[in-house]
């Protein structure tokens, strides 16, 4: 028998400039409500037990410093800095973690 794994994505990504035109698509630019959103839609995703028929298994979608362009164009100039990625990237993808993400 053949069993096929069914995947939803977690989009996590954070913008910090509203002018790029894919902000709408996460889940916004504070790294406390987005880490909290990652949680729940992973617990909501895979409930307590992926063996079950009605849970699905998340995935972490995007790279963490995707939504980090400045001026609103994608490939444009972006802050790289180790501050700025662990405090205002980072924290929605270690809260997937930590809720289980598949």
């Amino acid at each position: 028998m053949i069993e096929f794994l069914s995947l939803s994505n977690v989009s996590l990504w954070s913008s910090r400039d509203p002018r790029w035109g894919r902000i709408a698509e996460g889940s916004g630019e504070d790294a406390y409500l987005g880490s909290q959103i990652a949680k729940v839609m992973v617990k909501g995703y895979q409930g307590n037990d992926l063996a079950k028929n009605n849970t699905i298994m998340a995935c972490v979608k995007h790279f963490a410093l995707y939504g980090a362009v400045e001026g609103g164009r994608e490939y444009n100039t972006v802050d790289m800095s180790r501050i700025r990625m662990y405090q205002d990237y980072l924290p929605p993808y270690h809260a997937a973690v930590d809720a289980g993400v598949g």
